[in-house]
């Protein structure tokens, strides 16, 4: 599984041009950091909470809400849409906080720092499986997105 990043113009920060880069699964991120897709339930319930922070950049597919609840320090977030656009940014979210985009089915997140951050428009797509973004497909417990 990988994820394809796209962006109109060069942006120095994000270390690729206008064509696409390709990231895979524990490849360095574009704001630096490493790529981890939470593919395994566990994953999904743990996400970045109870862990010191480094530079683990997580993505979480069939994703539109996520919460703080659990963590000790401050995160950043985006959530993309079925297309992999970025539809929304938060920075820096404390402890304690629930986060939810109606159109989204990706959220990135990484713990909070300086420095560059998605921007609104940017694209992230998993690449080689469609299907794991798509939230149409996608059979939650006790009910069925359609």
């Amino acid at each position: 599984m990988a994820l394809v990043q796209r962006h109109d113009c060069w942006r120095e920060d994000m270390r690729c041009h206008s064509s696409a880069c390709e990231i895979r699964e524990g490849a360095p991120a574009p704001f630096g950091g490493l790529w981890v897709i939470a593919s395994t339930s566990l994953m999904r319930l743990r996400g970045l909470a109870r862990r010191s922070p480094d530079c683990t950049v997580m993505v979480f597919p069939r994703c539109n809400d996520v919460h703080t609840f659990t963590m000790a320090h401050p995160i950043d977030v985006a959530f993309a849409d079925k297309q992999g656009r970025v539809l929304r940014v938060h920075r820096s979210v404390p402890p304690r906080v629930r986060l939810r985009h109606r159109s989204a089915s990706l959220v990135v997140e990484r713990f909070a720092r300086d420095g560059p951050w998605f921007e609104r428009g940017d694209q992230v797509l998993m690449a080689g499986s469609r299907r794991s973004v798509r939230r149409a497909d996608w059979k939650g417990r006790g009910r069925r997105w359609n």
